[in-house]
């Protein structure tokens, strides 16, 4: 048998998100290391993934939470809010993010590039109902596609 050369480890930041007075049971949208991320307040308390929907892209942080999943608004395909889990049956689970909270704050831990290392806590963007942000980032190296979903208005 060849030996297969491994991945290199991917670098991991922790990074400070302002999440805002976000109630149980809501999301929102929210920026850090040019990445899109999508909160959700449970009972059980914070949870934080990709702001896409691995079926088709959507903004899972323009979607809702119904009988306690999650809702793409786009197709209504439904992850777990903790856990980003798929129905029973399905394969396509969204990513999560390690976070944690702190005596300051809410910290979510991200993957980034080793030429893109950031300090370890950058102001972070949070969008809320009736607001526009728009982003501009310059390069390339993918980071750009997590940017263009939070173009749109918040719902």
């Amino acid at each position: 048998m060849e030996d297969t050369p491994l991945a290199p480890p991917v670098a991991t930041q922790w990074f400070k998100i302002e999440p805002g007075d976000l109630p149980v049971g809501h999301v929102i949208t929210v920026v850090a290391a040019h990445r899109a991320l999508r909160i959700t307040r449970t009972a059980e308390g914070y949870a934080v993934l990709e702001n896409r929907c691995p079926h088709q892209g959507g903004p899972l942080g323009e979607g809702q939470i119904d009988h306690g999943d999650v809702i793409c608004p786009w197709h209504g395909y439904e992850y777990d809010p903790l856990t980003g889990a798929p129905p029973e049956g399905y394969g396509d689970a969204a990513t999560v993010f390690p976070h944690e909270m702190r005596g300051d704050g809410l910290y979510v831990e991200l993957p980034v590039p080793d030429h893109f290392a950031l300090p370890a806590a950058p102001g972070a963007c949070a969008a809320t109902k009736g607001s526009r942000k728009i982003v501009s980032i310059s390069g390339d190296r993918g980071l750009g596609q997590y940017m263009a979903e939070f173009t749109t208005a918040v719902k």
